[in-house]
């Protein structure tokens, strides 16, 4: 997950401290979110490039996929736990604002959650 969707800012740092590691298990898997957008398809990032979600405690709106801002590397950033909801945002011919906002359906939205664990 990404810290601080509860926010409109998104943080330029984030640090872990682990004070003592698991011997085995511990359940938390770190990721490179870039490769994560990397490994999605032509299809998907063009997809997803276009959602955004909404933090379930704030209401705050974040894309679904940003761009860094000094390399422009697209990432995917996405808090599991505290989205309420994804917006799918359809532009047509690069006009803004977008013509039309759809909520994704509760299956849509499981099958996004499912497919950014993956």
């Amino acid at each position: 997950h990404n810290d601080g969707s509860f926010t409109s800012g998104t943080f330029s740092h984030v640090g872990y401290h682990i004070v003592q590691a698991a011997s085995h298990g511990g359940g938390t898997f770190f990721s490179h979110q870039g490769a994560a957008f990397d490994l999605l398809s032509p299809s998907e990032q063009e997809t997803w490039s276009r959602y955004v979600s909404v933090n379930s405690n704030s209401g705050v709106l974040h894309p679904l996929v940003q761009a860094h801002p000094v390399t422009g590397r697209k990432s995917v950033w996405l808090h599991l736990g505290m989205t309420g909801a994804v917006i799918d945002c359809v532009h047509t011919s690069g006009e803004e604002p977008p013509l039309s906002l759809r909520l994704l359906g509760n299956d849509e939205l499981k099958a996004l959650m499912i497919r950014y664990n993956d």
